[in-house]
């Protein structure tokens, strides 16, 4: 799996794109994805071509969005938890479920805590199904702080995602 994909895990959409901060940026992208229109007016404050990394975990931040990248034998999830982890690895293991095979190896990784899994498809669907999220949790290593990209400042995130209204049409 090579592809890209942004995954809205509180209603389940799933979009193919090319690159995250550029199918993002352009017109319609981000209420359908269901980014929240404030967010959306904030996009400005984030230069393209310097502040990528930055601009992608604010939008975590701001909405209940996963970023999805295939890289060949692995696919990356990357998301920030509000809300716990049920709805994320909900939507991971639908992904798989449509798109993955059991050796696919797998990169979850919560900025926000900051925590990472990594296992392969299979072991992610036995412990998921048998366990759930807490399960799935209790496999996450926890990075160090200066480990991991720097956290979005500008801003908080929404409390809990699913007070935010969905735009996603």
């Amino acid at each position: 799996m090579r592809e890209g994909y942004w995954i809205n895990y509180r209603v389940g959409r799933v979009d193919l794109i090319d690159e995250h901060q550029l199918w993002v940026r352009r017109p319609g992208h981000a209420a359908r994805l269901g980014i929240p229109q404030e967010a959306v007016a904030e996009f400005t404050r984030f230069d393209p071509a310097t502040d990528r990394d930055e601009f992608l975990r604010f939008l975590m931040g701001r909405a209940p969005v996963m970023r999805v990248r295939g890289h060949g034998a692995s696919v990356t999830f990357e998301f920030i938890s509000t809300c716990g982890w049920q709805a994320p690895l909900d939507a991971i293991a639908s992904f798989l479920a449509d798109k993955a095979g059991p050796r696919l190896g797998l990169n979850i990784v919560d900025l926000g805590v900051p925590a990472v899994i990594a296992m392969d498809c299979a072991r992610f669907i036995d412990v998921f199904s048998a366990g759930g999220a807490m399960a799935v949790a209790q496999a996450a290593v926890r990075i160090p702080e200066a480990r991991t990209m720097p956290r979005h400042q500008a801003g908080s995130p929404a409390a809990c995602f699913d007070q935010i209204p969905v735009n996603a049409a």
